[in-house]
């Protein structure tokens, strides 16, 4: 069952990033009558993909919980929902927990895939960049891609300090967590659920400096792909350009930069759970 839900939630992401590049796809403009025509169907076309796709992703989220709910009640699932380091588990034999669960984990895969983007815009921000892949990322984020780098870094903290508060009320409301001890407690929490927000980073990152270390040694082409690797790797390595790593033609920066990445994130992921304890216990 945990597979099949993983495989739903990116057929969700798949299907809401379909919708909302075409969206975001800017008008095109031309002169010549046929090729105005052509255009005009070719727009059509794309706005009914839109639709389709946003159908498909709603017949998704309201029939995949009565799913759990069949299912999972017979083969006694109780799926658990990560959100930072709190673990919130649900029980498959009530359907209105099962809603809330497909929601709630739908909403933090797709808010995962944010995550990844935004670190993204972050290591390619140059502008006018060709790459197609670039270009499809800041065209899901619209005016808040152009904005400062240092401003689009403080998007987490901004999104732990908005959507917790909410979510936390909704949650205690139902009864999945107990109603905080005070105001001071709830901004807490959004701070915590904001560092584990940038703890997202960690897949990404390790990611990007293990295919960098293959492409660096092994030719694997000249697809746009491999180019967002190098122009990502180049970024997460700067902190490490004053530490001579290069011997000869070989550099070295990429093999030290896995091993502090993971932890660095090791080491957020454990002060995030000693906060997190002792203010709930305490």
């Amino acid at each position: 069952m945990d597979f099949i839900h993983v495989v739903l939630n990116l057929i969700g992401i798949g299907l809401c990033l379909s919708w909302q590049s075409g969206q975001r796809r800017g008008p095109e403009l031309y002169t010549d009558g046929s090729l105005l025509v052509s255009t005009v169907k070719r727009t059509d076309t794309i706005r009914r993909g839109q639709w389709l796709n946003l159908a498909s992703l709603g017949f998704l989220l309201m029939f995949r919980p009565l799913f759990y709910w069949h299912i999972g009640s017979e083969l006694n699932w109780t799926p658990a929902l990560q959100v930072g380091p709190l673990a919130l588990h649900f029980r498959s034999d009530y359907i209105g927990r099962m809603f809330i669960y497909s929601w709630l984990s739908f909403a933090g895969a797709l808010g995962m895939g944010v995550s990844w983007m935004l670190l993204l815009s972050l290591l390619n921000h140059k502008p006018g960049d060709p790459d197609p892949i670039q270009k499809f990322i800041m065209r899901q984020w619209g005016f808040i891609g152009r904005l400062p780098v240092f401003l689009k870094c403080f998007l987490p903290l901004v999104a732990g300090l908005v959507f917790w508060p909410v979510l936390r009320a909704g949650l205690s409301a139902l009864d999945i967590m107990p109603y905080p001890q005070s105001v001071g407690m709830i901004w807490k929490e959004s701070l915590i659920m904001a560092g584990a927000f940038y703890l997202t980073w960690k897949i990404p990152a390790f990611v990007i400096l293990f295919l960098h270390v293959i492409n660096s040694y092994v030719y694997m082409g000249n697809q746009p792909f491999w180019h967002l690797i190098q122009h990502s790797a180049k970024s997460l390595m700067k902190p490490f350009k004053w530490i001579p790593l290069q011997i000869g033609k070989v550099d070295l920066s990429p093999i030290l930069a896995m091993p502090i990445v993971f932890f660095l994130a090791e080491a957020l992921k454990l002060s995030l759970l000693r906060l997190f304890e002792d203010l709930v216990y305490f």
